[in-house]
């Protein structure tokens, strides 16, 4: 079975009457301004990387479980640490700096299980920088 076209375009078809603009893609006559441009060419590479940006529900999702679980297993770590009698120092940093960052997740169910863990680890923060503060007075 062959397939044959129906119209076929003759390149003088394509040519405009004599005084008239061929219809389609023109580029403009008379270039525009050098400001002009490069405002346009910003407010275009701004737009791109702001559509860059943002993420869809499942990767905040994703990003929440993430972090929802690095917050946990760096409790567990310092659970052990505790049980083992070791200084939780650089565990707490880490925590720390975990507890700092701001999760938003798309789903309002993940978000009040990550925030009730972070507020754990702060728990867990607060305690332990107590402890190191009586011991040393």
């Amino acid at each position: 079975m062959s397939i044959l076209p129906t119209n076929t375009i003759r390149p003088s078809a394509l040519r405009a009457a004599p005084g008239r603009r061929p219809a389609g893609f023109a580029v403009a006559e008379q270039p525009a301004k050098l400001g002009e441009a490069t405002a346009l060419t910003a407010l275009s590479t701004d737009a791109l990387l702001f559509l860059q940006e943002v993420e869809s529900p499942q990767e905040r999702d994703a990003r929440s479980r993430r972090h929802g679980t690095a917050l946990l297993d760096l409790l567990a770590k310092l659970q052990h640490g505790l049980l083992d009698g070791a200084a939780p120092g650089e565990v707490l940093q880490d925590l720390q700096a975990l507890t700092t960052q701001p999760i938003v997740a798309a789903n309002p169910g993940l978000q009040d299980v990550v925030a009730a863990i972070t507020l754990r680890a702060h728990v867990e923060i607060a305690r332990a920088t107590s402890n190191t503060c009586e011991r040393s007075q």
